[in-house]
């Protein structure tokens, strides 16, 4: 099946974009790049949705939702009044603390930072990425089927690497960090030479690379879905897929 990885940003030069495929317990990959156009990112993924003989997950590491309370309170607030939801309840969402709780990493708050305008860059990819394949994309629930078509899902790299124990900070600036990554990941990644330098130039190629790994781990039914208190608000504000840390 195929596999996209995004490194979602508000200027798309700053977009990562990584194809694969699933092959049994590895990702093969085939292409990656950054810093093309919007339309260019446009189309290349369009184009390998609308080719693609079967299944696939668009996998987006951005928020794909906004929190529920801070919604509710400023759909009626004024300017000057107080606002009664918790600065949490306003500016992280269910799932943002779901990842903190299991994996003791605080993805950044879509209400109450930059990451918001990713969120709604990310958002308005989705939807011209899905008029381009023209196909419905919807979020993905669960793992895809044969016969299934194209579902997104919203991924987190940093999640990635936690869950399997990997502790590299700075990676994002250190491209000998980054080397790093790829070669703890060389058991679920295979990678060509080329490609391998393709993924090492930029901290997004590597982050959309890293969204790959989060769909398969999807695809193999090893990440956490939304606990049954939890599926409302995970409808309404999206949901993190990151599986529980491994033990080693």
């Amino acid at each position: 099946m195929l596999l996209i990885g995004v490194d979602c940003a508000a200027d798309p030069r700053n977009v990562g974009v990584s194809f694969g495929t699933l092959a049994d317990n590895a990702v093969c990959v085939e292409r990656v790049f950054s810093g093309r156009n919007r339309d260019s990112i446009i189309d290349n993924i369009g184009s390998a949705i609308r080719a693609n003989a079967g299944p696939a997950l668009l996998c987006l590491d951005a928020p794909l939702g906004w929190p529920h309370a801070l919604g509710n309170e400023l759909a009626t607030h004024t300017a000057g009044a107080p606002l009664k939801a918790t600065a949490d309840q306003l500016f992280a969402r269910e799932t943002d603390r779901f990842v903190r709780q299991v994996l003791g990493k605080r993805p950044l708050e879509v209400g109450a930072n930059f990451i918001a305008r990713t969120a709604r860059a990310a958002l308005g990819l989705l939807e011209s990425i899905r008029e381009v394949a023209d196909q419905p994309i919807p979020l993905g629930w669960e793992p895809l089927r044969k016969n299934d078509g194209c579902a997104a899902l919203e991924t987190y790299p940093a999640a990635v690497l936690a869950c399997r124990g990997l502790t590299l900070p700075g990676y994002k600036k250190d491209r000998a960090k980054r080397e790093q990554v790829l070669a703890s990941l060389s058991a679920e990644l295979h990678i060509s030479d080329d490609l391998r330098a393709a993924a090492l130039s930029t901290e997004h190629a590597l982050d959309a690379v890293l969204c790959l790994v989060a769909g398969m781990d999807f695809q193999h039914g090893l990440t956490l879905a939304p606990t049954p208190e939890l599926q409302e608000a995970a409808k309404k504000e999206g949901w993190i897929w990151v599986r529980r840390k491994c033990e080693y």
